[in-house]
This record gives C-alpha cells, structure tokens and sequence, in this order.
C-alpha cells in the first residue's frame, strides 16, 4: 500500500488485526503502525517464554510477508528492583536495544516510572510553540490568540496528563 495514502493505516490494521492470537504468555498492543509487547518478569522462565513470543512474531511476519525492523525495537525495563531479572531479547538474529526510557503513544515512559523527562520535553515544546504564537500574533485580536493557543498549545500540554497527573484535581 503507498506510504501516506488515506486507506493505508486502515488496511494495516486489517492486515495486523490476527498479530495478538499468535502470543501466549506476553501481552500485545497494537495502534497505528506501532506494536508494544510486554510481559512481567519475576525469573529466567519468564524471559524465556517473552523470546518465545517474539520468536512467534516472527513467524507470523513471515507468514503474512510483513517484516518488523529490529533496529526500531528496543526493550525497556520497568522495574524498582536493584538487581533485576537480566537477559537479552532478538528480532532476526539481532540483539535489542536496552533503553532506560521509551516513547509509546507520544508518553515518554522511563524504567522507574518517573515521568520528569516527558513533563519537560512537552512543556520545552509548549513554550516554544506558544512563543512562537506570541510573536506572529501580536497584531491579532485576544480572542483569536486565544483560540489559536487553544488549537495548538493546550492539546500539546493536555495529551496523556492523566498518565502522569492522575490523582491531582482539575482546577480552572
């Protein structure tokens, strides 16, 4: 299907819509063209059946001649513990990557759960945004710099703040 057509990510969804049957111990989420496995893993079992799950991604790629690109994939570990279960994961006879943080559905999560580093990278690009708003706008109307400031920065800042904002009431 051409990269950008209108009908392209809804035919890949119809094409991936079988990927979760193929896992059995590992839990798989799928939106847009992104794919996140996930497992909880308390010893070497565990991460024995996790490969065993990519091991059957693969074989469902080559089944439906799709391809996943391991150099886009990476293994983040969420844990508390000092000394956590170690073990290294393949896509195609390649090692991943092992990151301390990752972006899933545009939420920068770390391997602690800290969300300090995406709390500041979405308010460094409000700013800049907003910013930017201010010095084109300054001949414009407040409502429309209102409007505008809606439109562009405020969905920028809202997106996901229940993730890392769930408990604090909204106040306005």
């Amino acid at each position: 299907m051409p990269q950008g057509s209108v009908t392209g990510p809804l035919l890949f969804l119809i094409d991936i819509n079988d990927l979760p049957d193929c896992i059995t111990s590992s839990t798989v989420r799928l939106f847009a063209d992104g794919t996140a496995l996930y497992n909880g893993i308390s010893s070497p079992a565990d991460t024995a059946d996790l490969q065993c799950d990519l091991d059957a991604l693969q074989a469902w790629e080559c089944k439906w001649l799709m391809e996943f690109n391991p150099s886009k994939c990476q293994i983040l570990r969420v844990t508390l513990k000092h000394k956590p279960v170690e073990a290294s994961y393949t896509i195609h006879h390649q090692t991943l990557e092992l990151v301390e943080s990752a972006k899933y559905l545009r939420v920068t999560i770390d391997s602690i759960l800290n969300f300090n580093n995406h709390i500041n990278s979405v308010a460094k690009k409000a700013n800049g945004t907003r910013a930017f708003l201010d010095r084109n706008l300054r001949s414009c109307s407040q409502s429309i710099r209102d409007s505008t400031y809606k439109m562009y920065v405020r969905p920028m800042v809202e997106h996901a703040s229940t993730v890392w904002d769930p408990h604090t009431p909204q106040k306005y």
